[in-house]
């Protein structure tokens, strides 16, 4: 932990250094780290980190300290015998796909030491460990207080990192329609933002994938994605046809507030933006692989975003025309089926 400590302080001296502009007169890369391993701050950084050199059987000893003391060690850790399960299939004994206890507990307890054997198993999972902690203290106050402000959250992220990238946008959140004569009732949208001639919907799902689903059953995939992004680009789908084809098309917010949008065919471009809490990777990136007659319209593709990604995103483009162009070229990426992006 200490060495990861060190390393981590070595990376924002690089970023003060480079900030700094002592990078932009040397002319060579080795010059450039030469430089930079001239700093006394980072010599003595070196200089410790050489010191923490420890024998290989330790690399992967965990030791409890106050910042994580034992009894937290403890809520993370299985012991032998507890992963029986995971060798227990007669036919498929130790098979990776099965079933283990390690993606809830990643920590090993042997006697009284602690082994963290697969660290990126720990650190990325730890929303899903964290969610688990939570549930098995109080899974009542989980499915009713947690879940709602989880979801809450990522609706109020959504729209604020969509306000930074469309600044002057009207943001309206937390809509709800009807129109018995389009055969809406109870319709509902967590976010519309109008920019200048466009209309962006934005529906934001915090569900996850299941444990099945996380193991690579393909069955389970399908369905578990088709909640977090089919619901959201149906929901979508159906407010806009509400916005095109109602005579006045009105919405009310939760607050009672009302919103008219009056010559509605000023507006010519329609974005619909799914917003997740849980990382998709290329599975959002790729949503040709799933039944375009079932799950999309080819021509009709929304961008289904992990909200950091958005965060990103909201941080990176430095104009509303950018963000829109990127937005156009993105949706299209889905209908080339030869190109392929692990992530956003």
């Amino acid at each position: 932990l200490e060495t990861h400590l060190l390393l981590r302080e070595l990376h924002d001296h690089f970023k003060q250094f480079v900030e700094g502009g002592e990078a932009k007169t040397a002319t060579t890369f080795e010059e450039i780290r030469q430089a930079y391993h001239n700093l006394p701050e980072v010599q003595k950084c070196l200089e410790r980190i050489s010191l923490l050199e420890e024998p290989k059987e330790k690399l992967f000893k965990l030791m409890p300290n106050k910042n994580m003391p034992a009894h937290i060690l403890d809520l993370l850790s299985c012991t032998c015998g507890d992963n029986s399960a995971f060798v227990g299939m007669p036919k498929y004994s130790g098979w990776p796909l099965n079933e283990t206890i390690l993606r809830r507990r990643p920590i090993v307890k042997v006697k009284d030491a602690y082994y963290c054997f697969l660290p990126q198993g720990l650190f990325r999972n730890l929303v899903n460990i964290g969610e688990s902690l939570i549930a098995e203290a109080d899974v009542k106050y989980f499915r009713k207080q947690y879940s709602k402000a989880r979801s809450d959250f990522l609706e109020e992220k959504s729209l604020n990192y969509l306000r930074a990238l469309l600044p002057g946008a009207a943001v309206h959140a937390n809509l709800k329609y009807n129109d018995l004569n389009l055969g809406v009732e109870n319709g509902e949208l967590d976010g519309l933002i109008i920019f200048d001639r466009s209309i962006i919907i934005v529906e934001a799902k915090s569900g996850g994938l299941s444990a099945s689903a996380r193991r690579g059953s393909i069955e389970r995939l399908k369905q578990d994605v088709g909640k977090l992004i089919e619901d959201a680009y149906e929901q979508g789908l159906r407010a806009r046809d509400y916005i095109k084809r109602a005579t006045l098309p009105t919405f009310v917010s939760s607050g009672g507030e009302v919103l008219e949008l009056h010559d509605r065919e000023q507006y010519q471009d329609f974005y619909l933006i799914n917003v997740t809490l849980e990382n998709l990777a290329h599975l959002s990136t790729r949503l040709y692989q799933f039944d375009k007659s079932k799950f999309l319209d080819q021509h009709e593709w929304p961008w289904s975003v992990f909200l950091n990604d958005l965060r990103i995103t909201s941080e990176i483009l430095e104009s509303p025309s950018e963000f829109l162009v990127y937005l156009q070229w993105r949706t299209q990426l889905n209908e080339l089926v030869d190109v392929h992006s692990p992530d956003e």
